[in-house]
């Protein structure tokens, strides 16, 4: 299927009134949904809340998550139990970047990455074609533990990796039309990508670069500026949430311009439609995506509130915060009966809109014994001479 086609097919679904969103566009909203509120079950005297600021004192006190160490990109192919790639990462046609740039709350790591014929043990029918191999460690900024996989946070951020070729509009030319896709896994708090896609090595002498995308599932045209003249794509500042490009050092000698030429013409139509409007036609589904998932998360919050409204304040639990010289402040309360909560808070999170001045920032299910459920909530207000105060709701 050529590149039109597969796009008219997604976004013929994405636009249509009468469709049923794709389960792409499902699981966004469901990642959406679950974006302001984290939810655990805990027993009573242990009940404690997940907050969406990371604590990074408390976890470098007890060490769950205290050193920057990454696995090598062959460890990260043991782990996922690619014998053949572990072995083409060691090899020296395997090339080390380690390259790390941190945006958007995130420190993003190229580690490296290999191409070549039938190295992987998951090949399968693509065994006798080139193909690209990269890895890419995803941590937290601040050095919390990123999300493991069966966690209820788990996937609440998503992102997008591809390997882009300079002078081809990256819209219409990324990972999904080189028969791409990804394994990722958490370990020791840090998410690890196995990216892998049609070999990229055929043009080594357009220039190649690899770029990271936070809050989408799909290349996002809004996070990267494509300069017509120069084919440079550099990431937009205006954008709203991680942008990152790394410069791939692949040999110029490896290029192979006829191989890469036919390539994109299996590809890229000239003669169906234009850039242009392919790329409205991207925009308003994305846009209608968002506005799907916004919809979904406006009326949980809404649900959320309205019982937190209607609940009681646990004693003992109002405290008057003070903002550190970081912008942050922290919080922290036990309950024999309902457990505890320790947390830093970046305040222009809590409160963003200066209009706003109350704000859930997080709730948790205490669970008693007998399996008696009690739903607890952290609140915090700013009055009008600017005191932040936060207390814990039972409803």
């Amino acid at each position: 299927m050529k590149y039109t086609e597969q796009y008219e097919q997604l976004l013929k679904q994405a636009l249509s009134p009468e469709a049923m969103p794709d389960e792409k566009l499902n699981e966004q909203i469901r990642k959406l949904s679950k974006e302001d509120y984290a939810m655990k079950k805990t027993s009573k005297k242990k009940a404690v809340f997940i907050p969406l600021v990371a604590m990074l004192a408390l976890l470098m006190s007890i060490g769950v998550f205290a050193a920057w160490n990454l696995m090598k990109p062959e460890k990260v192919a043991e782990e996922i139990e690619d014998a053949a790639l572990a072995k083409a990462f060691e090899s020296e046609d395997a090339i080390r970047i380690n390259e790390t740039q941190i945006d958007g709350g995130y420190k993003i790591t190229l580690l490296g990455l290999v191409s070549g014929k039938g190295i992987s043990d998951f090949a399968g029918d693509k065994l006798e074609k080139d193909r690209t191999y990269a890895v890419l460690a995803i941590a937290n900024e601040d050095g919390s533990p990123m999300p493991d996989t069966s966690d209820d946070e788990y996937g609440k951020v998503s992102f997008f990796a591809s390997p882009l070729v300079k002078g081809i509009k990256p819209w219409q030319f990324n990972i999904y039309f080189m028969e791409g896709g990804y394994t990722e896994f958490v370990k020791d708090g840090i998410q690890y990508w196995m990216i892998a896609c049609d070999s990229i090595e055929m043009f080594a002498d357009r220039g190649l670069e690899l770029c990271v995308i936070g809050n989408s599932f799909t290349y996002n045209i809004e996070a990267f500026t494509y300069n017509e003249q120069t084919g440079e794509i550099t990431p937009n500042e205006d954008y709203e949430g991680t942008n990152v490009v790394f410069d791939l050092p692949i040999d110029v000698k490896k290029a192979n311009p006829e191989a890469a030429e036919k390539y994109l013409q299996e590809i890229l139509t000239e003669d169906e439609t234009s850039s242009e409007e392919m790329s409205e036609k991207e925009r308003e589904a994305e846009r209608l995506a968002e506005e799907a998932a916004k919809e979904v998360l406006e009326k949980e919050q809404e649900e959320i509130n309205q019982l937190i409204d209607q609940g009681t304040e646990i004693p003992g639990s109002f405290q008057e915060l003070k903002v550190d010289e970081k912008g942050y402040v922290h919080y922290e309360f036990y309950s024999d009966e309902y457990g505890g909560t320790v947390g830093d808070y970046l305040l222009e999170n809590l409160f963003p809109d200066e209009n706003v001045n109350i704000r859930n920032e997080s709730y948790a299910i205490s669970e008693d014994e007998a399996g008696n459920e009690t739903r607890i909530a952290i609140q915090f207000r700013r009055d009008e001479n600017g005191v932040i105060t936060a207390r814990i709701i039972a409803f």
